[in-house]
């Protein structure tokens, strides 16, 4: 596999406070990657880097061999849940369709029938297409979380980063939603920020524990040396049929 994204000695500074600290990180062309750790521990901060939307305070970062902004296009991204204005009197089908625009088109884009027709052929897929003309205001948590990743799919994307999209959720909505990104996968890059180790990792090929540095980024289901000063207190996930197990600290090397 060839590597889509690599980092190399980041840091990022918001003002006098260290966000990202050395920072190296190399994802694979359809890899599958759960990036983990306490809140406040940078995990939004490097997906906005890769997105272009947080510069590097020292440190490279090239997607594609190229700058985040060059090819913003290719990467499709999920906010966090409680960053949506739900409130917005916007249909199902209006939001789909805002990822067909770029900064290219002007504001008022009027969308061609082949963007349409795409929007609902992702719809479908979702199993949202029944909810096209629904205001996103009247939908469940699981239900507009599937809207923000067809949002995210209409940008064509190479790679798809989320940011907590399970959060808040029931266990029915989270189980359809990392089913709906395993299916994905075949065809791109999935990085997801999440708390949800224990649901997540049946799906997952890779994990990252971040917490300002990288602790770990490996194999999903880690030996207990993988982490040190990760969150200073054991973790434990459920990796896919086996008990549940707790991993001890690591000792650096």
């Amino acid at each position: 596999m060839k590597p889509v994204i690599e980092i190399k000695d980041l840091d990022v500074f918001y003002g006098n406070v260290k966000a990202l600290s050395g920072i190296n990180l190399t994802i694979d062309e359809k890899e599958f990657l759960c990036i983990a750790g306490p809140n406040g521990g940078g995990k939004s901060t490097l997906l906005k880097v890769i997105l272009g939307l947080v510069m590097p305070s020292y440190g490279t970062v090239k997607v594609f061999g190229k700058t985040p902004e060059e090819v913003r296009n290719t990467v499709g991204y999920v906010p966090q849940f409680s960053k949506f204005d739900k409130g917005f009197p916007i249909s199902v089908a209006d939001v789909v369709l805002m990822g067909c625009l770029s900064s290219r088109k002007e504001l008022f884009h009027r969308y061609s029938r082949q963007e349409r027709e795409k929007v609902e052929n992702i719809m479908n897929e979702l199993g949202i297409h029944d909810l096209k003309h629904r205001q996103i205001g009247q939908l469940s948590g699981g239900q507009l979380q599937r809207v923000l990743i067809a949002r995210a799919l209409a940008v064509d994307p190479k790679i798809m980063l989320l940011d907590e999209p399970t959060a808040s959720v029931d266990a029915d909505s989270k189980e359809q939603i990392y089913k709906i990104l395993n299916r994905l996968n075949d065809k791109m890059t999935i990085i997801i920020v999440t708390h949800d180790i224990e649901a997540v990792s049946p799906y997952i090929k890779s994990i990252a524990y971040l917490n300002v540095e990288l602790y770990y980024h490996g194999e999903a289901r880690p030996d207990s040396n993988a982490i040190n000063k990760f969150c200073g207190y054991p973790v434990g996930f459920v990796a896919h049929a086996s008990p549940y197990h707790v991993l001890n600290r690591h000792q650096e090397g």
